[in-house]
């Protein structure tokens, strides 16, 4: 299900991109109508949050699988570096899973 997301704001319980919200360039507002007034005053008041950069969001993923180049030791790296910012069990059952493979 695609994300319904405007101004940094998810009007959804959760995120198929949770490292968006880890990394500050968006923030789940669920249904919460409240919250949802609370955060748009917050924006157009221009009291935004500092939002740093994702991991390889950055334009260059077709090079980066043209490099691969029949070496999934090259990709696993890459999506390594990505998932590392990632919060919690989900970064430490990937990176354990990309350890495993990659030894």
């Amino acid at each position: 299900m695609k994300t319904n997301e405007f101004l940094g704001l998810t009007l959804r319980e959760n995120t198929e991109r949770p490292i968006t919200v880890s990394q500050g360039t968006n923030r789940l507002i669920g249904r919460d109508r409240s919250l949802l007034k609370t955060e748009i005053r917050r924006i157009l008041a221009g009291d935004t949050k500092k939002a740093s950069s994702i991991p390889l969001w950055d334009g260059h993923a077709a090079d980066r699988i043209a490099q691969v180049d029949g070496s999934p030791e090259i990709l696993l790296h890459s999506i390594a570096r990505f998932f590392k910012f990632l919060p919690g069990e989900q970064k430490h059952a990937f990176l354990s899973q990309v350890s495993q493979r990659t030894s």
